[in-house]
């Protein structure tokens, strides 16, 4: 069984690291590690190996240039988010250099958060919860452990039909499914009769929460995620 990924968030303001960690905990099944400063934070790397860090570019004790510098001696692979106030423009191009994979301004914007965070997950080797992630536009992701669907980081409000229903086609996604399989799937009930009335239905009140066109149908009852 795959480990969890382990998140490393570095910033010495406590309350914009608290609430922003919160934030996260509500959206992504992680291992969580919190640093005050560069020194405290790198100890923790060493320790834990985490996959991605996000890290503040004014830090006590160490800043967080010397940090993922030090980061990358032992991981070139770690994904590294750095978070930075708007006069430390200059900074933020030497930080460019050591393979960042992003930069949020502060303060930060928590969609522009969520959606780094999914990029990011896309990149990353076949762990348990990139493999769970089903990304449906730049802004909506389906979370197939927790069923829960995002959109510009916000949980969007299914029903327990809806959800079984968006849960199977991301598992076939760009292929065909007949309306026979998403009725037995979505309803489980082998004593109410195949209603192709209720499959439609269905579909329909799902496509408004979704991006436009992304479900598509064709002759016969067939439907498919793009």
């Amino acid at each position: 069984m795959s480990r969890k990924i382990t998140l490393l968030y570095a910033e010495d303001e406590v309350a914009t690291r608290l609430s922003h960690v919160e934030y996260l905990k509500d959206r992504y099944d992680f291992e969580y590690l919190e640093a005050s400063d560069g020194e405290e934070a790198f100890e923790l790397f060493k320790k834990h190996q985490p996959e991605i860090i996000l890290t503040d570019i004014n830090m006590p004790k160490m800043d967080g240039l010397t940090f993922v510098k030090k980061v990358r001696t032992l991981s070139p692979y770690t994904k590294v988010v750095m978070l930075t106030a708007y006069e430390e423009q200059e900074m933020l191009m030497t930080a460019l250099g050591l393979d960042v994979v992003n930069y949020l301004l502060k303060p930060i914007n928590r969609r522009k958060l969520s959606t780094v965070i999914d990029l990011i997950l896309e990149t990353l080797p076949n762990t348990s919860e990139s493999k769970n992630i089903y990304r449906l536009d730049e802004n909506t992701r389906w979370d197939d452990g927790r069923m829960t669907l995002y959109r510009f980081g916000d949980e969007v409000s299914l029903t327990q039909s809806e959800k079984r229903l968006l849960s199977l086609l991301c598992a076939y996604r760009d292929t065909d499914v007949s309306s026979e399989d998403i009725f037995i799937h979505v309803w489980q009930d082998f004593d109410t009769e195949f209603n192709t009335d209720s499959v439609r239905t269905l579909v329909k009140k799902l496509r408004k929460q979704l991006p436009e066109g992304i479900i598509t149908n064709t002759y016969g009852g067939l439907y498919r995620l793009q």
